[in-house]
Protein backbone atom coordinates (compact mmCIF):
# COMPACT_ATOMS: atom_id res chain seq x y z
CA UNK A 1 0.00 0.00 0.00
CA UNK A 2 1.17 3.41 -0.96
CA UNK A 3 1.69 6.34 1.52
CA UNK A 4 -1.15 7.97 -0.49
CA UNK A 5 -3.16 5.33 0.10
CA UNK A 6 -2.65 4.89 3.71
CA UNK A 7 -3.01 9.21 4.05
CA UNK A 8 -6.54 8.57 2.42
CA UNK A 9 -7.64 6.12 4.76
CA UNK A 10 -6.65 7.87 7.56
CA UNK A 11 -8.57 10.69 6.73
CA UNK A 12 -11.93 9.18 6.45
CA UNK A 13 -11.44 7.37 9.44
CA UNK A 14 -10.66 10.51 11.28
CA UNK A 15 -13.91 12.09 9.49
CA UNK A 16 -16.00 8.98 10.33
CA UNK A 17 -14.95 9.58 13.92
CA UNK A 18 -15.53 13.06 14.11
CA UNK A 19 -19.43 12.66 12.51
CA UNK A 20 -20.08 10.19 15.18
CA UNK A 21 -19.18 12.51 18.19
CA UNK A 22 -20.76 15.33 16.32
CA UNK A 23 -24.35 13.28 16.12
CA UNK A 24 -24.28 11.89 19.93
CA UNK A 25 -23.81 15.82 20.90
CA UNK A 26 -26.57 17.20 18.80
CA UNK A 27 -29.07 14.36 20.43
CA UNK A 28 -28.04 15.01 23.58
CA UNK A 29 -28.70 18.55 22.73
CA UNK A 30 -32.20 17.92 21.35
CA UNK A 31 -33.38 15.64 24.01
CA UNK A 32 -32.97 17.78 26.83
CA UNK A 33 -34.20 17.60 30.43
CA UNK A 34 -37.11 15.18 31.02
CA UNK A 35 -41.01 17.42 31.49
CA UNK A 36 -41.12 16.95 35.38
CA UNK A 37 -37.97 15.73 36.05
CA UNK A 38 -36.31 19.74 36.71
CA UNK A 39 -36.61 22.83 35.73
CA UNK A 40 -33.77 25.70 36.32
CA UNK A 41 -34.90 28.38 38.07
CA UNK A 42 -33.08 31.92 37.74
CA UNK A 43 -31.38 32.08 41.44
CA UNK A 44 -34.23 29.76 42.84
CA UNK A 45 -35.45 32.82 44.56
CA UNK A 46 -38.69 32.68 46.00
CA UNK A 47 -41.20 35.42 45.16
CA UNK A 48 -44.05 35.35 48.17
CA UNK A 49 -47.23 35.66 47.04
CA UNK A 50 -49.53 36.83 50.20
CA UNK A 51 -53.06 38.18 50.57
CA UNK A 52 -52.86 39.50 53.86
CA UNK A 53 -50.91 36.83 55.72
CA UNK A 54 -53.39 34.29 53.38
CA UNK A 55 -52.70 32.97 50.13
CA UNK A 56 -55.02 32.62 47.42
CA UNK A 57 -56.69 29.59 49.33
CA UNK A 58 -56.83 31.28 52.43
CA UNK A 59 -54.89 28.49 53.58
CA UNK A 60 -51.49 30.29 54.48
CA UNK A 61 -48.51 32.03 52.01
CA UNK A 62 -48.41 30.72 48.62
CA UNK A 63 -44.69 30.63 47.24
CA UNK A 64 -43.64 30.96 43.39
CA UNK A 65 -40.31 31.55 41.54
CA UNK A 66 -38.84 33.75 39.03
CA UNK A 67 -39.08 31.93 35.45
CA UNK A 68 -36.03 31.10 32.95
CA UNK A 69 -35.62 32.02 29.18
CA UNK A 70 -34.80 27.84 29.12
CA UNK A 71 -37.92 26.12 28.00
CA UNK A 72 -38.72 21.94 28.43
CA UNK A 73 -39.39 20.29 25.68
CA UNK A 74 -42.62 18.33 25.00
CA UNK A 75 -44.25 15.89 27.01
CA UNK A 76 -44.11 13.10 24.82
CA UNK A 77 -39.88 13.95 24.47
CA UNK A 78 -37.78 11.24 26.83
CA UNK A 79 -34.20 11.67 27.45
CA UNK A 80 -31.88 9.09 27.90
CA UNK A 81 -32.51 7.44 31.86
CA UNK A 82 -28.87 8.31 32.38
CA UNK A 83 -29.72 12.08 31.50
CA UNK A 84 -32.94 12.35 33.89
CA UNK A 85 -30.21 10.56 36.42
CA UNK A 86 -28.30 14.40 36.37
CA UNK A 87 -31.42 16.37 36.90
CA UNK A 88 -30.72 19.67 38.51
CA UNK A 89 -33.63 19.65 41.00
CA UNK A 90 -35.17 16.95 42.21
CA UNK A 91 -38.71 16.07 41.38
CA UNK A 92 -41.06 18.06 43.91
CA UNK A 93 -43.17 15.89 46.55
CA UNK A 94 -46.46 15.34 46.21
CA UNK A 95 -48.44 17.23 48.20
CA UNK A 96 -50.04 16.09 51.09
CA UNK A 97 -53.63 15.45 51.30
CA UNK A 98 -56.07 18.14 52.43
CA UNK A 99 -57.44 17.67 56.49
CA UNK A 100 -60.65 16.32 56.56
CA UNK A 101 -61.37 18.47 59.46
CA UNK A 102 -61.91 22.44 58.91
CA UNK A 103 -62.12 24.37 61.75
CA UNK A 104 -63.76 28.64 61.93
CA UNK A 105 -64.92 30.52 64.34
CA UNK A 106 -65.40 34.23 65.59
CA UNK A 107 -64.75 35.76 68.79
CA UNK A 108 -66.61 39.14 69.87
CA UNK A 109 -67.59 41.04 72.24
CA UNK A 110 -70.44 43.48 72.48
CA UNK A 111 -71.70 46.49 74.70
CA UNK A 112 -75.57 47.47 74.95
CA UNK A 113 -76.53 50.19 77.06
CA UNK A 114 -79.23 52.26 77.58
CA UNK A 115 -79.64 54.72 80.51
CA UNK A 116 -83.67 54.48 79.79
CA UNK A 117 -84.24 50.52 79.39
CA UNK A 118 -87.48 49.14 78.61
CA UNK A 119 -90.08 48.05 81.29
CA UNK A 120 -92.26 46.13 79.39
CA UNK A 121 -91.67 43.52 77.03
CA UNK A 122 -91.26 40.41 79.51
CA UNK A 123 -90.50 37.22 77.79
CA UNK A 124 -90.65 38.95 74.20
CA UNK A 125 -87.01 41.17 74.78
CA UNK A 126 -84.04 40.20 73.20
CA UNK A 127 -82.37 38.53 75.68
CA UNK A 128 -79.78 41.33 75.41
CA UNK A 129 -81.39 44.33 75.66
CA UNK A 130 -80.64 46.21 78.72
CA UNK A 131 -83.58 46.15 81.48
CA UNK A 132 -83.99 48.41 84.90
CA UNK A 133 -81.72 45.34 86.75
CA UNK A 134 -78.83 45.90 84.13
CA UNK A 135 -78.95 48.93 82.14
CA UNK A 136 -75.65 47.75 80.81
CA UNK A 137 -74.88 44.37 79.65
CA UNK A 138 -71.10 43.35 78.22
CA UNK A 139 -71.88 40.27 76.18
CA UNK A 140 -68.92 38.06 74.97
CA UNK A 141 -68.67 34.76 72.67
CA UNK A 142 -66.53 32.39 71.38
CA UNK A 143 -68.27 30.44 68.55
CA UNK A 144 -66.43 27.23 66.50
CA UNK A 145 -67.64 25.51 63.42
CA UNK A 146 -66.41 22.43 62.31
CA UNK A 147 -66.43 20.27 59.41
CA UNK A 148 -65.46 17.01 59.27
CA UNK A 149 -65.74 15.44 55.79
CA UNK A 150 -65.64 11.28 55.44
CA UNK A 151 -66.03 11.15 52.11
CA UNK A 152 -67.28 13.39 49.11
CA UNK A 153 -70.93 12.68 50.55
CA UNK A 154 -70.90 12.76 53.74
CA UNK A 155 -69.53 15.18 56.15
CA UNK A 156 -70.51 16.21 59.61
CA UNK A 157 -70.83 20.28 60.83
CA UNK A 158 -70.91 20.98 64.53
CA UNK A 159 -71.30 24.88 65.59
CA UNK A 160 -71.30 25.26 69.59
CA UNK A 161 -71.24 28.84 71.57
CA UNK A 162 -70.05 30.00 74.99
CA UNK A 163 -70.79 33.25 75.88
CA UNK A 164 -70.68 35.21 79.15
CA UNK A 165 -73.26 37.68 79.43
CA UNK A 166 -73.61 40.56 82.28
CA UNK A 167 -76.16 38.82 84.83
CA UNK A 168 -75.36 35.10 83.74
CA UNK A 169 -72.97 32.52 84.63
CA UNK A 170 -70.08 31.52 81.70
CA UNK A 171 -71.32 28.38 80.87
CA UNK A 172 -71.76 26.29 76.91
CA UNK A 173 -74.54 28.40 75.89
CA UNK A 174 -75.95 26.87 72.93
CA UNK A 175 -75.37 23.99 70.55
CA UNK A 176 -76.56 26.08 67.19
CA UNK A 177 -76.09 23.15 64.54
CA UNK A 178 -75.26 19.89 65.13
CA UNK A 179 -76.10 17.88 61.86
CA UNK A 180 -75.19 14.57 59.61
CA UNK A 181 -75.50 15.78 55.94
CA UNK A 182 -75.36 13.44 52.93
CA UNK A 183 -74.98 15.20 49.69
CA UNK A 184 -74.94 14.13 46.19
CA UNK A 185 -76.77 11.01 47.01
CA UNK A 186 -76.81 8.45 44.27
CA UNK A 187 -74.78 10.56 41.74
CA UNK A 188 -77.54 13.60 42.10
CA UNK A 189 -76.31 16.48 42.18
CA UNK A 190 -78.56 19.13 45.23
CA UNK A 191 -79.90 15.73 46.45
CA UNK A 192 -79.53 15.33 50.24
CA UNK A 193 -80.52 14.71 53.55
CA UNK A 194 -79.55 15.82 57.09
CA UNK A 195 -80.04 14.52 60.62
CA UNK A 196 -79.34 16.33 63.61
CA UNK A 197 -79.82 20.10 64.78
CA UNK A 198 -80.30 22.60 61.37
CA UNK A 199 -81.28 26.22 60.67
CA UNK A 200 -84.68 25.84 58.42
CA UNK A 201 -86.39 29.05 56.49
CA UNK A 202 -89.57 29.17 54.53
CA UNK A 203 -90.41 31.43 51.65
CA UNK A 204 -88.57 33.99 49.90
CA UNK A 205 -89.16 36.99 52.93
CA UNK A 206 -89.73 33.92 55.87
CA UNK A 207 -92.75 35.10 57.63
CA UNK A 208 -93.90 31.70 57.81
CA UNK A 209 -90.47 30.21 59.67
CA UNK A 210 -87.03 31.65 59.89
CA UNK A 211 -84.71 30.18 61.69
CA UNK A 212 -81.66 31.69 60.61
CA UNK A 213 -83.20 34.97 61.94
CA UNK A 214 -84.48 34.02 64.95
CA UNK A 215 -82.25 33.02 67.62
CA UNK A 216 -84.96 32.29 70.75
CA UNK A 217 -84.53 27.95 70.47
CA UNK A 218 -82.98 24.91 68.61
CA UNK A 219 -84.67 22.06 66.84
CA UNK A 220 -83.63 18.17 66.52
CA UNK A 221 -84.90 16.90 63.61
CA UNK A 222 -84.48 15.43 59.70
CA UNK A 223 -84.40 17.31 56.65
CA UNK A 224 -84.51 16.02 52.57
CA UNK A 225 -83.48 18.10 50.29
CA UNK A 226 -83.73 18.05 46.26
CA UNK A 227 -81.69 21.82 44.84
CA UNK A 228 -81.82 20.64 41.06
CA UNK A 229 -84.75 18.77 39.56
CA UNK A 230 -84.82 21.48 36.81
CA UNK A 231 -85.86 24.67 38.05
CA UNK A 232 -87.09 23.12 40.70
CA UNK A 233 -85.92 23.05 44.45
CA UNK A 234 -87.46 21.48 47.19
CA UNK A 235 -87.36 20.96 51.01
CA UNK A 236 -89.34 18.69 53.58
CA UNK A 237 -88.70 18.93 57.38
CA UNK A 238 -89.32 17.45 60.47
CA UNK A 239 -88.15 18.92 63.90
CA UNK A 240 -89.06 18.05 67.62
CA UNK A 241 -89.57 21.10 69.47
CA UNK A 242 -86.73 21.58 72.60
CA UNK A 243 -86.81 23.82 75.78
CA UNK A 244 -83.13 23.15 76.40
CA UNK A 245 -80.74 24.31 73.49
CA UNK A 246 -78.22 21.96 74.76
CA UNK A 247 -80.25 19.04 74.96
CA UNK A 248 -79.44 17.15 71.72
CA UNK A 249 -81.78 14.32 70.69
CA UNK A 250 -84.50 14.82 73.51
CA UNK A 251 -87.63 13.60 71.88
CA UNK A 252 -89.82 13.22 74.99
CA UNK A 253 -91.62 16.13 74.05
CA UNK A 254 -94.96 14.90 71.66
CA UNK A 255 -94.56 18.71 69.91
CA UNK A 256 -93.17 18.90 66.24
CA UNK A 257 -93.10 20.81 63.46
CA UNK A 258 -93.41 20.16 59.94
CA UNK A 259 -93.10 21.91 56.73
CA UNK A 260 -91.79 22.01 53.19
CA UNK A 261 -90.88 24.58 50.37
CA UNK A 262 -90.77 24.70 46.42
CA UNK A 263 -89.38 26.94 44.74
CA UNK A 264 -88.98 27.42 40.70
CA UNK A 265 -87.02 29.88 38.37
CA UNK A 266 -90.27 30.67 36.40
CA UNK A 267 -88.03 32.53 33.92
CA UNK A 268 -84.64 34.02 34.21
CA UNK A 269 -84.17 36.09 36.77
CA UNK A 270 -87.40 35.14 38.32
CA UNK A 271 -88.00 32.82 41.59
CA UNK A 272 -91.23 32.08 42.64
CA UNK A 273 -91.91 30.06 46.06
CA UNK A 274 -94.52 28.09 48.25
CA UNK A 275 -94.53 26.78 51.72
CA UNK A 276 -96.61 24.92 54.33
CA UNK A 277 -96.12 23.95 57.96
CA UNK A 278 -98.06 22.63 60.96
CA UNK A 279 -97.00 22.15 64.35
CA UNK A 280 -99.04 19.10 66.23
CA UNK A 281 -98.92 17.87 69.87
CA UNK A 282 -100.59 15.12 71.91
CA UNK A 283 -103.50 16.69 73.79
CA UNK A 284 -101.52 16.93 76.88
CA UNK A 285 -99.14 19.32 75.14
CA UNK A 286 -101.83 21.50 73.45
CA UNK A 287 -101.82 24.40 75.35
CA UNK A 288 -104.74 26.88 75.65
CA UNK A 289 -105.73 27.92 71.99
CA UNK A 290 -106.33 30.80 70.52
CA UNK A 291 -102.76 32.10 72.38
CA UNK A 292 -99.22 32.25 72.81
CA UNK A 293 -99.56 28.88 74.97
CA UNK A 294 -101.34 27.36 72.07
CA UNK A 295 -98.95 24.75 70.60
CA UNK A 296 -101.03 23.89 67.19
CA UNK A 297 -102.01 25.23 64.16
CA UNK A 298 -100.72 25.46 60.61
CA UNK A 299 -100.24 28.59 57.29
CA UNK A 300 -98.66 28.27 53.90
CA UNK A 301 -96.85 31.51 52.20
CA UNK A 302 -96.35 32.45 48.56
CA UNK A 303 -93.92 34.68 47.51
CA UNK A 304 -91.67 35.83 44.77
CA UNK A 305 -88.73 37.51 43.69
CA UNK A 306 -86.44 38.70 40.78
CA UNK A 307 -84.70 41.65 38.94
CA UNK A 308 -86.52 44.41 36.92
CA UNK A 309 -83.58 46.07 35.85
CA UNK A 310 -80.16 45.28 36.77
CA UNK A 311 -80.40 47.89 39.60
CA UNK A 312 -83.59 47.17 40.45
CA UNK A 313 -84.68 43.96 42.63
CA UNK A 314 -88.35 43.28 44.05
CA UNK A 315 -89.48 40.44 46.18
CA UNK A 316 -92.39 40.51 48.56
CA UNK A 317 -94.51 37.29 50.48
CA UNK A 318 -97.79 36.46 51.49
CA UNK A 319 -98.28 33.94 54.86
CA UNK A 320 -101.09 32.89 56.67
CA UNK A 321 -101.11 30.70 59.99
CA UNK A 322 -104.25 29.66 62.06
CA UNK A 323 -104.03 28.16 65.10
CA UNK A 324 -106.81 25.70 66.78
CA UNK A 325 -109.60 27.53 67.76
CA UNK A 326 -108.93 30.71 65.96
CA UNK A 327 -109.44 32.60 62.45
CA UNK A 328 -106.45 32.60 60.06
CA UNK A 329 -104.06 35.35 60.41
CA UNK A 330 -102.41 36.92 57.76
CA UNK A 331 -98.79 38.73 57.04
CA UNK A 332 -97.54 40.42 53.96
CA UNK A 333 -94.30 42.59 52.96
CA UNK A 334 -93.04 43.29 49.49
CA UNK A 335 -90.06 44.98 49.48
CA UNK A 336 -87.72 46.69 46.57
CA UNK A 337 -84.15 47.50 46.34
CA UNK A 338 -82.62 50.40 44.40
CA UNK A 339 -78.80 50.07 43.33
CA UNK A 340 -78.26 53.80 43.19
CA UNK A 341 -74.63 53.63 41.67
CA UNK A 342 -76.29 52.01 38.47
CA UNK A 343 -79.31 53.91 38.44
CA UNK A 344 -77.12 57.69 39.70
CA UNK A 345 -73.95 57.17 38.91
CA UNK A 346 -73.17 57.78 42.50
CA UNK A 347 -70.21 56.75 44.15
CA UNK A 348 -70.03 55.06 47.28
CA UNK A 349 -72.11 51.59 46.29
CA UNK A 350 -75.09 52.89 47.80
CA UNK A 351 -77.91 50.98 47.95
CA UNK A 352 -81.48 51.79 49.36
CA UNK A 353 -84.08 49.43 50.08
CA UNK A 354 -88.14 50.43 50.55
CA UNK A 355 -90.48 48.46 52.16
CA UNK A 356 -94.13 48.11 53.59
CA UNK A 357 -95.61 45.81 56.28
CA UNK A 358 -98.86 44.67 57.08
CA UNK A 359 -99.29 41.88 59.98
CA UNK A 360 -102.40 40.77 61.98
CA UNK A 361 -101.69 39.72 65.26
CA UNK A 362 -99.01 37.22 65.88
CA UNK A 363 -100.15 33.48 66.95
CA UNK A 364 -98.19 30.97 65.80
CA UNK A 365 -96.53 28.50 68.54
CA UNK A 366 -93.71 31.13 70.30
CA UNK A 367 -92.25 27.99 71.85
CA UNK A 368 -91.67 26.38 68.80
CA UNK A 369 -89.61 27.58 65.50
CA UNK A 370 -91.91 30.74 64.55
CA UNK A 371 -91.08 33.15 61.62
CA UNK A 372 -89.77 36.25 63.39
CA UNK A 373 -91.03 39.76 63.28
CA UNK A 374 -88.10 41.37 63.57
CA UNK A 375 -87.85 45.19 64.06
CA UNK A 376 -85.67 46.61 61.17
CA UNK A 377 -82.91 48.32 63.55
CA UNK A 378 -79.66 47.39 63.33
CA UNK A 379 -80.57 45.30 66.69
CA UNK A 380 -84.13 44.47 67.87
CA UNK A 381 -84.88 44.76 71.50
CA UNK A 382 -87.73 42.94 71.10
CA UNK A 383 -88.47 39.65 69.64
CA UNK A 384 -91.47 40.23 67.89
CA UNK A 385 -93.57 43.08 66.82
CA UNK A 386 -97.16 42.47 65.12
CA UNK A 387 -100.60 43.67 64.62
CA UNK A 388 -99.74 46.72 62.29
CA UNK A 389 -99.24 47.95 59.07
CA UNK A 390 -95.19 50.33 58.55
CA UNK A 391 -93.44 51.55 55.79
CA UNK A 392 -89.43 51.51 55.98
CA UNK A 393 -86.36 51.77 54.40
CA UNK A 394 -82.83 50.90 54.75
CA UNK A 395 -79.31 52.99 53.28
CA UNK A 396 -76.16 50.61 52.87
CA UNK A 397 -72.89 53.30 51.44
CA UNK A 398 -69.57 51.93 51.41
CA UNK A 399 -67.43 55.53 52.13
CA UNK A 400 -64.36 53.68 51.84
CA UNK A 401 -62.80 49.78 51.04
CA UNK A 402 -62.73 49.65 54.69
CA UNK A 403 -65.78 52.09 56.27
CA UNK A 404 -69.24 51.59 55.60
CA UNK A 405 -72.48 53.61 57.21
CA UNK A 406 -76.16 52.71 57.14
CA UNK A 407 -79.40 54.20 58.46
CA UNK A 408 -82.76 52.48 58.90
CA UNK A 409 -85.96 53.95 59.63
CA UNK A 410 -90.10 52.71 60.16
CA UNK A 411 -92.85 54.37 60.81
CA UNK A 412 -96.41 52.49 61.40
CA UNK A 413 -98.89 52.30 63.34
CA UNK A 414 -100.56 49.48 65.27
CA UNK A 415 -104.01 48.32 64.09
CA UNK A 416 -107.43 48.99 65.81
CA UNK A 417 -107.22 51.98 67.15
CA UNK A 418 -103.73 51.63 68.48
CA UNK A 419 -100.82 54.13 68.59
CA UNK A 420 -98.38 55.17 66.49
CA UNK A 421 -94.81 53.89 66.48
CA UNK A 422 -90.88 54.62 64.58
CA UNK A 423 -88.02 53.14 64.60
CA UNK A 424 -84.51 54.51 64.06
CA UNK A 425 -81.14 53.00 63.61
CA UNK A 426 -77.81 54.74 62.30
CA UNK A 427 -74.24 53.49 62.54
CA UNK A 428 -70.56 52.15 61.02
CA UNK A 429 -68.92 49.56 60.54
CA UNK A 430 -64.82 49.53 60.32
CA UNK A 431 -62.61 46.89 59.28
CA UNK A 432 -59.33 47.28 61.10
CA UNK A 433 -57.58 44.09 59.43
CA UNK A 434 -59.33 41.36 56.71
CA UNK A 435 -60.32 39.49 59.46
CA UNK A 436 -61.15 42.72 62.38
CA UNK A 437 -64.18 44.23 62.30
CA UNK A 438 -65.75 47.15 64.75
CA UNK A 439 -69.34 48.35 64.37
CA UNK A 440 -71.27 50.94 66.55
CA UNK A 441 -74.97 51.39 66.06
CA UNK A 442 -78.15 53.75 67.94
CA UNK A 443 -81.30 52.15 68.07
CA UNK A 444 -84.04 53.51 68.83
CA UNK A 445 -88.36 52.14 69.09
CA UNK A 446 -90.61 54.97 70.47
CA UNK A 447 -94.22 54.33 70.68
CA UNK A 448 -96.99 57.29 71.54
CA UNK A 449 -97.98 56.77 75.35
CA UNK A 450 -93.93 54.95 76.10
CA UNK A 451 -95.84 51.28 76.32
CA UNK A 452 -97.92 49.22 74.22
CA UNK A 453 -99.90 46.05 73.93
CA UNK A 454 -99.27 45.45 70.26
CA UNK A 455 -102.13 43.02 70.55
CA UNK A 456 -105.15 41.29 72.84
CA UNK A 457 -104.37 37.79 71.04
CA UNK A 458 -100.54 37.84 71.52
CA UNK A 459 -100.63 39.69 74.23
CA UNK A 460 -96.77 40.90 73.03
CA UNK A 461 -95.69 44.40 75.32
CA UNK A 462 -93.51 46.56 74.23
CA UNK A 463 -92.07 49.83 75.68
CA UNK A 464 -89.56 52.74 74.73
CA UNK A 465 -86.24 51.75 74.38
CA UNK A 466 -83.09 53.90 73.11
CA UNK A 467 -79.51 50.79 73.05
CA UNK A 468 -76.20 52.01 71.95
CA UNK A 469 -74.25 49.19 70.36
CA UNK A 470 -70.57 48.68 70.31
CA UNK A 471 -69.55 45.22 68.60
CA UNK A 472 -65.66 43.82 67.91
CA UNK A 473 -65.52 41.13 65.84
CA UNK A 474 -62.14 39.06 65.33
CA UNK A 475 -62.66 35.75 62.50
CA UNK A 476 -60.33 32.92 62.06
Amino acid sequence: MNRDTRAIRRNKASCIRHGVLLAVLIFASSAGPAAGSWTLRAGEAPVALLDNGAGGDAAGPLTAYATSDIQTPPLHVTPWPALQALSLTPVDPPSPPPSPIHISGVLMYRLFTDPYPPVAGGANLNALTPTPAFPTINDGILETATTWTFSPTLSLFADLTLENTTGANFSPSDIEETYLDAHNLFGVSGLGVRLGRDRVKLGITGLLLDENVFDGGRRDGFEARATQIGPLSVLGFMQYSLDDGLQLFNWQSSRRVWGGSVAAQVVPGWTVAVAYRTDTADASEVGPCPGQGCNVGSGWSVGFEGTLTPAVTLSAEVASYTQQGDVARWYFQPTVALDLQQLLGLPGQPVLSFWYKNFDPYTAPLDAPLGHMLLPGDFSAFNTNDNLTAVGGKLNVTVTSALSVFLTAEWGAYKNGGPNYNVYSIGAAYSITTDTLIKASYNSYLVDGGVVTTSPVSGLQLSNAQIVLVELTKTF
